[in-house]
C-alpha cells in the first residue's frame, strides 16, 4: 500500500471507532442520505511531500487535512450537529497518534469550522491536520 493510501486508512479507521456519529459517507461511495437523520462525510486532501532530511533516499514528510463534514437536519438547531463535531475533535486530540501498515500519522491540530445552511442540511466542517513519515 501506498503512504497515501495507509494515512487515509488510520484516519478513516479512527473516525469510524468514535462511538454514538453516525453513518459515514466515505469519498466515491453511493450513499442517499435521510433527510431526517445525520450523517458525516470525509475527504483526504493532501498538501506536500517532501523530503524530511537531506541526502540520498530520504525519509518523506507527508501531511494534510482531513475534512470531516458534519451534516444535521436544518431548522432543528445547532446542538445536536455541535455534540457530533465535538465527538469527533476530542477523537483526533492533537498529538494523537494513529498507525496503519507502518505507517505513523500524528494529529496537528482538529478545528471546527464555521457552520452554515445548505438546504436541507445544517453543516459543520472539522479541519483536522496531520502529518506522517515514511
Amino acid at each position: 500500500m501506498s503512504a497515501y493510501a495507509n494515512i487515509r486508512a488510520a484516519l478513516e479507521s479512527e473516525l469510524d471507532s468514535i462511538q454514538d456519529i453516525p453513518s459515514i459517507q466515505f469519498q466515491n461511495t453511493r450513499y442517499n442520505p435521510d433527510t431526517n437523520e445525520p450523517f458525516v462525510t470525509c475527504q483526504l486532501l493532501p498538501t506536500s511531500r517532501t523530503p524530511a532530511v537531506v541526502g540520498y533516499d530520504p525519509q518523506q514528510r507527508y501531511q494534510g487535512i482531513f475534512t470531516v463534514l458534519v451534516y444535521t437536519p436544518e431548522n432543528q438547531g445547532p446542538a445536536k450537529n455541535q455534540e457530533i463535531a465535538d465527538s469527533i475533535i476530542e477523537a483526533f486530540d492533537a498529538t494523537t497518534d494513529l498507525q496503519f501498515g507502518g505507517v505513523f500519522t500524528r494529529i496537528e491540530t482538529a478545528e471546527q469550522r464555521v457552520s452554515n445552511k445548505s438546504s436541507p442540511w445544517f453543516v459543520t466542517p472539522i479541519d483536522i491536520n496531520w502529518y506522517a513519515y515514511e
